[in-house]
């Protein structure tokens, strides 16, 4: 096995790193090759060589070159804001609100802020922590001075299976970070790794590939039959509509991070192995201003793709595509179309940590893994088709914000010195904002998230009403107020609104009555419910029982009880009933005859355009 050496750095301003001395023609440790002039030709290399790309020196970061930050620059929908524009092709590194590197290309010369929800043709990225610094790659390391400004294939070889590797330090030492940030090159397809279908194996967690432009229309390719790498950004900003990243590997592709600005297409793999058959996409963190889209490009496996975080304004599937994930993923999408509907892996607990977002309270899990579309005025009208039910947690009925851990709210923000317990007001909405002082981002539907404030675990349930647009939206947490125990926070209505119009909802899992496994025909019925500590304000509380015989796919049959007025006051332990109701018999000309399991929805609003707070403990069954 040969060792050839590659500097990116030669043809940056620095003139290259770790002990470069020649000028970049014989691909030995002291006169590496360039990117530009890396060898791609068959003749040059037999199976089993290796090329390996210098690192960068120790300490290659700027802070002073920087605008300040602002300190409020998580907020709101802004993940972090300078005082002006940093400089162009600004390589920027910071520290997310959740402890991640996060690395960035500041491409437009006006912008001074990153979003954190996709703006269309915009660049985002995660909440920073203002309390840490945000540091910028020294440009002497750009790469800006390519012999061939105009080059198209770079880290191209052909015919041979060849590995490149990164992060080298000494001619011995692995472990530095290897940053390509291209400034420049008007080419119509930047292609990495090759063309078309190739041998190259790409085993280089430390290699960064960056692009910064202000054109439009221009595709970053990446080919290679398996291909790891730290990062691939595309952040053209406002100024370059269009862009794409398209991700080509014949076999595997594995990322920390994938940003673009644009598109990102995944194909799917070329070679009908094990592994394409598996996780053959693997992208922790994927952030994309406007469209992902997925393909085929010749072969038989479907793209299987894994992730900690999807962030993306639509998802178009042409092609077989299924999803798993990370533990504590999130996913956010705001359409979902294509000849293909999406569908989840089987989920392998070694593998897929994915741990379900539970509350504390015998309760239970306020039905983590019902998932809903839409607002509307009334529940059952709403919900005349099934219930979604776990086996489509991600693809059938999620719209916005459909997460299982310790996500961050986007738009959430509790006024300077508030806590959960005593807001009155936190800016969310669940129809679309009618003024500037209302949220940039509607919520349709249940929304699951973590309080930046506190790190506790945060719920917003949907808001049923046509009036929903002007309304509060119902906050589920454990309260320090309760024990930790999950409490319901009814925000205020405007006063201008019916409160019987504007209604906050929840769904449970309900146990059958002890000893019955299907309820039978006109059995006389009543629910229980216990309260966990007092109630803060008067509460209209009317349960609905929905229930089905197989697990698959629930159905819309049903029975109500009547609304039930609970005054403030009571005590933990407190037992409230409802009214008794048969079986055989039920409002809305449907029943719960031969039903084997069942989930309640909960309808609550504060009758005085008021807050309240209710804890319920648990809720039961009964036959009367």
């Amino acid at each position: 096995m040969a060792i050839f050496w590659c500097d990116p750095y030669i043809e940056s301003p620095s003139g290259g790193v770790d002990g470069t001395t020649g000028s970049g023609t014989l691909g030995s440790y002291s006169n590496p090759y360039s990117i530009d002039n890396l060898p791609s030709t068959s003749s040059t290399y037999t199976n089993g060589d290796e090329v390996r790309l210098k690192a960068l020196p120790a300490n290659p970061w700027l802070t002073d070159s920087l605008p300040a930050l602002q300190a409020n620059g998580s907020v709101g929908n802004h993940a972090l804001i300078f005082n002006q524009a940093p400089d162009q092709h600004s390589f920027i590194k910071y520290t997310s609100i959740k402890g991640d590197k996060t690395y960035l290309s500041w491409s437009s010369t006006s912008a001074t802020s990153l979003r954190a929800s996709p703006p269309i043709w915009g660049g985002m990225g995660p909440y920073a922590d203002v309390t840490l610094p945000v540091y910028k790659l020294d440009p002497q390391y750009y790469l800006s001075n390519l012999a061939t400004p105009s080059k198209s294939d770079l880290l191209r070889i052909d015919g041979r299976v060849v590995t490149i590797t990164a992060g080298w330090v000494s001619e011995t030492a692995r472990g530095g970070e290897t940053i390509v940030q291209r400034v420049g090159g008007a080419v119509t397809n930047e292609n990495w790794f090759g063309i078309g279908v190739t041998s190259l194996i790409v085993d280089a967690p430390e290699l960064t590939i960056s692009r910064s432009m202000t054109l439009s229309n221009k595709n970053l390719n990446i080919y290679g039959r398996t291909v790891e790498v730290h990062d691939i950004i595309e952040r053209s900003g406002t100024g370059g509509s269009g862009n794409a990243i398209k991700i080509y590997t014949g076999e595997t592709f594995k990322a920390h991070s994938v940003a673009s600005a644009g598109y990102l297409y995944i194909y799917a793999p070329y070679f009908n192995t094990t592994a394409a058959q598996g996780i053959n996409r693997d992208i922790k963190y994927i952030t994309c201003a406007y469209q992902i889209r997925t393909y085929n490009q010749g072969g038989v496996p479907a793209v299987n793709l894994k992730f900690k975080n999807f962030s993306c304004m639509y998802l178009q599937c042409n092609f077989t595509t299924t999803f798993s994930y990370y533990d504590d993923f999130f996913f956010y999408t705001s359409s979902i179309f294509g000849n293909y509907k999406p569908t989840e892996m089987a989920l392998d607990s070694a593998v897929n940590l994915a741990t379900v977002f539970e509350f504390k309270g015998p309760m239970g899990n306020l039905a983590p893994k019902l998932s809903y579309n839409y607002n509307d005025s009334n529940y059952r009208n709403y919900n005349a088709a099934p219930i979604k039910t776990s086996g489509g947690y991600l693809t059938n009925g999620a719209s916005i914000d459909i997460s299982k851990g310790d996500i961050y709210f986007r738009d959430f923000l509790l006024p300077t010195g508030g806590t959960l317990e005593n807001v009155t007001y936190h800016g969310v909405i669940s129809g679309s904002p009618t003024s500037t002082t209302q949220a940039q981002t509607a919520f349709f539907g249940k929304a699951w998230g973590v309080d930046r404030n506190s790190g506790r675990r945060l719920v917003f349930s949907r808001t049923g009403g046509a009036n929903g647009a002007l309304s509060q939206l119902m906050m589920m947490y454990n309260s320090t107020e309760f024990n930790n125990k999950l409490v319901y926070h009814i925000m205020p209505q405007t006063s201008s609104n019916n409160p019987n119009s504007v209604k906050s909802y929840d769904t449970v899992y309900i146990d059958m009555p002890t000893g019955v496994s299907e309820i039978a025909l006109s059995t006389t019925l009543r629910l229980k419910f216990t309260l966990g500590g007092p109630v803060s304000a008067p509460v209209q509380l009317r349960p609905y029982l929905d229930g089905n015989g197989t697990h698959s796919s629930w159905q819309a049959a049903h029975g109500s009880s009547g609304t039930i007025s609970i005054p403030s006051g009571g005590q933990a332990g407190t037992v409230i009933y409802s009214n008794n109701f048969s079986s055989g018999s039920e409002i809305y000309s449907s029943n719960l005859v031969s039903k084997q399991q069942l989930i309640c929805i909960l309808e609550l609003y504060q009758p005085s355009h008021g807050v309240a707070k209710i804890c319920i403990d648990s809720i039961e069954l009964e036959v009367v």
